[in-house]
């Protein structure tokens, strides 16, 4: 299933609707290496960047996306923990998604639906109830170009969620027998609410071959059998040059290897997957899960089309502007700042030259919502200045 646009509006941590588009809206060329063709003249963006400020609203943006895909699967609002930003929401708000999507055999899709916050009761939480769905497909081959394809003036629905009367739960998308059907393999990984207990059990299931890219001094690390009274499977770690050691306990791993570390191969292991398979990966701050040169390295993998054969799509979001870059096109960068609310704009619509550095016209403040790095430097040089004006001065004894 292939996510071609989410719209979403009713959200009151937005101060316009959150729009956002996966296909590629600039003119395409020969060289841009970095789309996979779609459609005839319809093409996907194989990485999406999303930069702003801290506050400025990446996390819940990127978490929505993870929430629609969540849905469009068929995972019950109850099961859906990533989208901290509905807990605003007061009962009886309503939120609304469009969502449009392609699957393995090339139908495209429009979904609406409304969703209400409601009462649970017998229980101490609110719930997500879906109110209204309505079901809109039509044949890829109609599309001529990009500008037709979120058309569906002409559509009538094909389902409405009213057709399938009791047999849906309340919480459950009319989507989830179109994604059985046409999702194919694709994976859709993110790394954005693993707990500590998901994250070491995901790292111990990794490739093996895989740590040698993030833990090269480690030489083999595998789960041990299960303890005859407890049941409880240890862990065996060997480093490079030591004699192999037993942990009792799995979350003892902690103490010699990092959750940094951890989240890094973790990381190298959903990006191998969703490469061999086609997705999405999403990652929320890049910058912190790997370092600089393994980041560029992981944003030029999935720009590669010998090794992104079948259009996998890394969604990412970042405080680091030289990674902007790596970014082969405008259309491919969204950016967000909180202005009595977060907007989010791409920066095709802001900047329509492609032969500028981005990360120079990001840092420059020329664009509304971001600051010039030497104004940001004035401004605390003087907040400290300031500061230590204020502080009395000590009297010493003649």
């Amino acid at each position: 299933m292939r996510l071609l646009k989410l719209k979403i509006h009713g959200l009151r941590a937005y101060q316009t609707p959150l729009d956002l588009e996966f296909v590629a809206r600039q003119r395409v060329v020969k060289e841009n290496t970095h789309l996979y063709e779609l459609l005839p003249r319809v093409y996907q963006n194989s990485t999406l960047m999303f930069i702003g400020d801290n506050t400025s609203g990446k996390t819940p943006t990127i978490e929505m996306i993870s929430y629609a895909m969540r849905m469009l699967e068929g995972m019950p609002q109850s099961l859906i923990r990533n989208a901290k930003v509905l807990d605003s929401l007061s009962v009886g708000d309503r939120f609304h998604l469009e969502t449009y999507f392609m699957g393995t055999s090339e139908k495209l899709y429009k979904l609406e639906t409304t969703i209400r916050k409601d009462v649970a009761f017998f229980e101490e939480e609110s719930k997500f109830i879906i109110e209204q769905e309505v079901l809109y497909k039509k044949e890829a081959s109609k599309i001529r170009s990009r500008k037709h394809l979120f058309s569906f003036e002409e559509s009538v629905p094909v389902l409405t969620r009213k057709a399938k009367g009791e047999k849906l739960p309340l919480d459950v998308s009319i989507a989830k027998d179109i994604y059985q059907e046409e999702a194919c393999s694709m994976q859709h990984l993110d790394l954005i609410t693993l707990s500590e207990e998901e994250l070491l059990l995901e790292f111990l299931s990794v490739d093996q071959s895989l740590l040698k890219f993030t833990a090269p001094l480690i030489e083999k690390i595998s789960l041990d059998d299960a303890h005859e009274v407890t049941a409880v499977r240890g862990v065996r770690l060997k480093f490079d040059d030591m004699e192999p050691f037993f942990l009792k306990e799995k979350k003892e791993l902690f103490r010699y290897l990092s959750p940094g570390l951890m989240r890094s191969t973790v990381l190298l292991h959903m990006a191998s997957t969703v490469l061999k398979h086609g997705g999405y990966l999403l990652v929320d701050a890049l910058e912190k899960d790997l370092s600089r040169d393994k980041a560029v390295a992981l944003l030029r993998l999935f720009g590669k089309p010998e090794v992104n054969r079948k259009g996998a799509c890394l969604l990412a979001t970042t405080l680091d502007p030289d990674l902007l870059d790596e970014m082969e096109r405008s259309d491919s960068i969204y950016l967000l700042h909180h202005e009595g609310g977060i907007k989010v704009r791409n920066l095709a619509e802001l900047l329509t030259r492609n032969d500028l550095k981005k990360s120079d016209v990001y840092r420059s403040g020329t664009l509304s919502g971001t600051a010039h790095l030497e104004t940001r430097f004035d401004e605390l040089l003087r907040h400290l200045k300031e500061d230590r004006q204020e502080e009395p001065t000590e009297k010493t004894e003649g």
